[in-house]
């Protein structure tokens, strides 16, 4: 924890984030602790105010570990606004911002796809088995 604070505020926050992304990454028990400890509508409101864009893609890496595959926090997401914060970053035309744009896209098609996919195994169950032999 000490090594987090070498380097000024702007690596540190560098640093957390990173450490964030790796816990949240396809780890329920995580993920749903920091649902519970408000971390999505913090991402979300950091994702909103944050000038930088390589911080703004570090918050997005973050959000979208937390909720990717999990319904519950892809649910809350869209109640909190989250949608229209990471729709708003395809808006913001600076130096970087590109990259940024592609992971916003990212990050909404793949939820599209979660969903679509989600939807039809909950219809029809046998397509889950369907799905994994075509693979």
């Amino acid at each position: 924890m000490v090594a987090l604070c070498y380097g000024g505020p702007s690596l540190w926050r560098t640093r957390i984030n990173n450490v964030n992304n790796v816990m949240l990454y396809s780890n329920p028990a995580v993920q749903i602790a920091a649902i519970e400890a408000g971390a999505l509508q913090q991402l979300i409101r950091l994702l909103s105010i944050e000038t930088s864009v390589a911080f703004r893609s570090r918050l997005l890496a973050a959000l979208s570990s937390l909720i990717r595959h999990f319904p519950f926090a892809q649910r809350k997401f869209l109640e909190l606004g989250g949608l229209q914060t990471v729709t708003n970053l395809l808006n913001h035309q600076s130096y970087g911002s590109e990259k940024l744009s592609v992971k916003a896209v990212a990050l909404i098609s793949d939820l599209l796809a979660e969903r679509v996919c989600n939807s039809a195994v909950f219809e029809d169950p046998t397509n889950l088995h369907l799905a994994s032999s075509e693979q």
